[in-house]
């Protein structure tokens, strides 16, 4: 894997649309995932740091004297629409009424799906038996939205300390700290590498939605063959899984582009809560962090062998700014 660029400058539109475009050409074979996510890469235009806000609570200052970074589920973030599955009703409507009347038709629709996988009449016959009444597909694609938000994961970081907007919204009205995380081509690796196969992203931020479904029909499909176990394992490894969930994880509506905002993003759903490890460069205090707050933060950062530390403040120019602190 080649290096790649490492900038201050974050992504203009040009290039977050080649990034997005990229992303989704991508076919997902298991056996040339190195290589499509080499590709994935090579069109992303790094910054040399990252910063993660944070309040000040037990959890947090456990996790940063241990140089812990936690992922979170989506149904824990502040917008209903982060993490969403969305897909085109109509769609799905038609292809109902058409897996009703025509079992050729449905060969075809999972073959379009799952392009590798070889199954018969008979298995599409014995899949029909389940429900295709049109609003019970719909409610179960309803309820599939707020599962994908609990169990896919991710850790957000801002290109920027200055973010007022997120100081405000996760770090406790300029009462908590930021944490400064250099990036570089070792950290991709070493993360990539980990048992959780994940890769560190910038949000695209569109107001265009992406249609998750075939993803839909994916799980839903997965959940009509759930009691054929032969069926059941082969459809588990016949679709794109990873990228699917990384392009919910990483699509946001355009509102939220002032937040310039970065995720780890595992390329599986995971079974259970997990962290990394990463230690940080530097630790800002807030502008407004009263004193109690700011000897735990350090004293949880010396704890944790971070080298850096910075204060917040308004210049004369009223600009706002960090200056370093001996500590």
């Amino acid at each position: 894997m080649g290096m790649r660029k490492y900038s201050t400058n974050n992504m203009n539109r040009t290039e977050q649309n080649k990034y997005w475009n990229v992303l989704c050409d991508l076919q997902g074979n298991i056996e040339d995932i190195e290589n499509e996510r080499t590709r994935l890469l090579e069109n992303i235009k790094y910054p040399s740091s990252l910063f993660r806000f944070r309040s000040v609570s037990n959890n947090s200052l456990m996790a940063l004297q241990n140089n812990e970074l936690y992922f979170s589920s989506a149904d824990y973030y502040d917008d209903p629409f982060d993490t969403y599955l969305r897909m085109d009703i109509g769609h799905l409507e038609n292809d109902i009424k058409a897996l009703k009347q025509n079992i050729e038709f449905v060969v075809e629709k999972v073959k379009e799906s799952f392009p590798n996988f070889t199954i018969t009449e008979n298995d599409i016959v014995n899949l029909c038996k389940s429900s295709t009444n049109k609003s019970d597909v719909i409610n179960q694609v309803q309820q599939l939205r707020s599962v994908f938000q609990r169990y896919i994961y991710s850790i957000c970081f801002c290109e920027e300390f200055q973010n007022e907007v997120l100081w405000l919204k996760y770090a406790e009205n300029h009462t908590g700290f930021v944490l400064e995380y250099t990036l570089n081509k070792s950290i991709l690796k070493d993360i990539w590498e980990s048992k959780l196969h994940a890769n560190i992203l910038p949000i695209y931020y569109s107001n265009k939605k992406y249609d998750a479904y075939h993803y839909a029909i994916y799980y839903l499909t997965l959940n009509m063959v759930r009691g054929n176990p032969e069926i059941y394992d082969k459809l588990q490894w016949m679709y794109p899984i990873g990228w699917e969930n990384t392009k919910m994880s990483i699509i946001k509506k355009s509102c939220h582009k002032y937040d310039k905002e970065w995720r780890i993003v595992p390329l599986y759903v995971l079974n259970q809560r997990e962290f990394i490890s990463w230690k940080p460069k530097s630790v800002t205090i807030g502008l407004r962090t009263p004193n109690y707050k700011k000897q735990l933060i350090i004293s949880a950062a010396k704890l944790a062998g971070i080298p850096e530390y910075y204060e917040m403040y308004i210049d004369n120019n009223d600009n706002f700014k960090r200056r370093k602190i001996n500590v």
